[in-house]
């Protein structure tokens, strides 16, 4: 299902270009992470049991941006059946 806030996602340019660090959201629970240092991870948050859950999706970029997406679909689809992305 897309997002109803599809008009925030980032673009990969968006993402080759961000320096300041900080956790920039794509939408749906899906985040790029950027330290200080400027290394760029994304992460998708979610709830699991009614407890906030973070999980790592890998380093950009190694991880594009649509890698990214799915990886974070694919978590999504396991929480809707009830088992939880590992």
């Amino acid at each position: 299902m897309p997002s109803k806030r599809q008009h925030l996602r980032l673009t990969p340019l968006e993402v080759r270009n961000i320096r300041v660090p900080g956790f920039y959201p794509d939408g749906d629970g899906l985040y790029l992470k950027v330290t200080p240092k400027g290394n760029k991870t994304w992460h998708f948050r979610f709830k699991l049991a009614k407890r906030p859950r973070e999980m790592g999706l890998g380093p950009y970029p190694g991880v594009t941006l649509r890698e990214a997406r799915s990886g974070a679909e694919e978590a999504r689809a396991l929480i809707r059946r009830g088992s939880g992305p590992h």
